[in-house]
């Protein structure tokens, strides 16, 4: 026996559907439809964002190993323009000229902590030995939705990197993502 026999009643006419049957079951599926693509929205922003925070690791961590390979200081810079964002390892003193772009849907989140130049670079600085003379964090977000963030954090002198992920309570330096 149907379930909407059981809500409705019977009908006159084995065949076909009702005008309250069919409208229920559009409202379900409509209900459905929109939490499955927020769902959905959600799980694409997050991936986005995971996905730049381990190129912007890799690249703090390549700025790092080609300072001691060529015992000379090199930086890892990132920098927002009005359409994306784009990142670059370069030796200190040197004007970055190969960007390598994010994904258009993210931008820099306020916590970014790193030294911005007049540019509007924001940089980490790596000595000969590969040690950090610029500590910070590059935090990303999403540019339509805040919710979730990414990090990455040069924490220590020595250039100790590591990866951190949004927070709903703040870290005792009152920053989300640690």
């Amino acid at each position: 026996m149907c379930f909407f026999r059981l809500l409705i009643g019977s009908r006159k006419s084995p065949h076909g559907f009702t005008l309250l049957e069919v409208l229920v079951i559009l409202s379900i599926l409509g209900i459905l439809g929109t939490l499955s693509t927020s769902v959905f929205v959600g799980f694409l922003e997050r991936y986005q964002l995971t996905a730049a925070q381990n190129q912007l690791y890799q690249g703090i961590r390549q700025a790092q190993s080609k300072a001691m390979q060529t015992k000379t200081a090199w930086r890892f810079g990132i920098r927002e323009d009005a359409h994306s964002l784009e990142w670059a390892i370069y030796p200190d003193g040197v004007t970055p000229r190969h960007w390598q772009s994010l994904d258009k849907s993210l931008k820099l989140d306020d916590e970014t902590t790193l030294r911005r130049s007049s540019q509007g670079i924001y940089s980490a600085k790596f000595d000969y030995r590969g040690n950090a003379k610029i500590l910070g964090r590059v935090t990303l977000t999403g540019k339509y939705s805040s919710k979730s963030q990414r990090c990455v954090i040069v924490s220590t002198l020595l250039g100790a990197v590591r990866q951190g992920k949004g927070h709903s309570i703040p870290a005792s330096s009152g920053k989300h993502c640690y």
